[in-house]
């Protein structure tokens, strides 16, 4: 689906985003001293949330362009909220840096450039920010255009409305969950686990069968396969025991069920694993209870819009109640 001028121009920011966010984070990760903070470095964990930062941001250009070529304000309205969120970590990490120059303040460090890599974060967080409220302001024209385009193409009958909204509501979700469950992975393993670590292997196997199973998740909502959804339920299940676990683990600082102690010089890191265990975990409810409604949609009439419209016809749907005519396009 081609994007209008509101469209073009809010993708064309959120590349401009990435891009200036690449340069700034590369340049960090370039010109800082990641080594241990004990030998006056920023630390190996700052390292691994600054490369993760930077993919957050590049991931969020298909986020955007997903959100517009579907025409789905709801997912605008998300990468809205995920962008603040972007903002609110690089205030973090100005903190992150500021932190370590206290912490090292009676170490020898040489000619390591401490207040640059100060600037360039706080110049990241003022990037972040600006644009933000620039994506808000456009968020509203574009609140507009989808609504009147929606309205078009799938009429005002609530009962279809509802049905396409849940389902847009549900890939809009599964994106989300891919990014926040790779990354809390990722930060997990580079952080905590060595690489002869059993679980560190079964971390880096999960992230390509993630993806598989979301792929497939959407291919069941797609094609209203009740057997696939159901699946993905059961997964989405021990997903919840999983992340309420790892919540403990990190609560903790132990695991006395595995009988595993975290490594004492990990616990600055504690923090951010256990918001992402929380949010994972409330993410994965969310999921649950919207997949849940999206099979309770199966055979109602969503899936003759969803095929009639991927083939490029525009047929009409007629509904049973006033025979309104009604389009419905991905």
């Amino acid at each position: 689906m081609g994007l209008n001028t509101t469209s073009r121009t809010f993708l064309m920011l959120s590349v401009v985003q990435a891009v200036i966010v690449i340069a700034l984070q590369a340049t960090i990760l370039g010109v800082g001293d990641f080594s241990s903070s004990s030998e006056g470095g920023l630390g190996k964990d700052r390292q691994v949330y600054a490369v993760l930062y930077l993919c957050a941001v590049v991931y969020s250009i298909y986020f955007a362009y997903d959100a517009l070529s579907r025409e789905n304000i709801i997912q605008v309205f998300a990468f809205l909220f995920l962008n603040a969120l972007y903002t609110m970590y690089g205030i973090v990490q100005i903190f992150q840096f500021r932190d370590v120059n206290l912490i090292v303040s009676g170490v020898d460090t040489g000619d390591r450039p401490w207040g640059t890599v100060d600037s360039l974060a706080v110049a990241c967080t003022c990037v972040l920010g600006v644009l933000t409220i620039i994506f808000a302001v456009i968020s509203r024209q574009l609140f507009k255009e989808f609504g009147w385009r929606i309205y078009k193409k799938i009429g005002a009958d609530p009962r279809i409305r509802s049905m396409y909204r849940t389902y847009q509501i549900y890939l809009m979700i599964l994106k989300v969950d891919l990014a926040t469950v790779v990354i809390f992975l990722i930060q997990h393993c580079a952080v905590l686990l060595q690489t002869d670590d059993y679980e560190f292997i079964m971390s880096i196997i999960a992230i390509p069968v993630i993806i598989a199973i979301i792929i497939f998740a959407y291919w069941g909502a797609r094609k209203e396969k009740r057997a696939v959804i159901v699946f993905f339920i059961i997964i989405l299940l021990a997903a919840l025991a999983y992340f309420a676990f790892k919540f403990y683990r990190f609560n903790t600082k132990s695991c006395p069920i595995c009988e595993v102690e975290i490594a004492s010089g990990a616990v600055q890191s504690f923090v951010f694993l256990e918001i992402f265990s929380a949010i994972n975990f409330l993410l994965m409810l969310a999921t649950l209870v919207i997949s849940c409604l999206v099979m309770a949609h199966f055979d109602k009439g969503l899936l003759e819009h969803l095929n009639s419209t991927t083939s490029g016809a525009r047929d009409s749907y007629v509904a049973d109640n006033g025979g309104r005519s009604m389009n419905l396009q991905l």
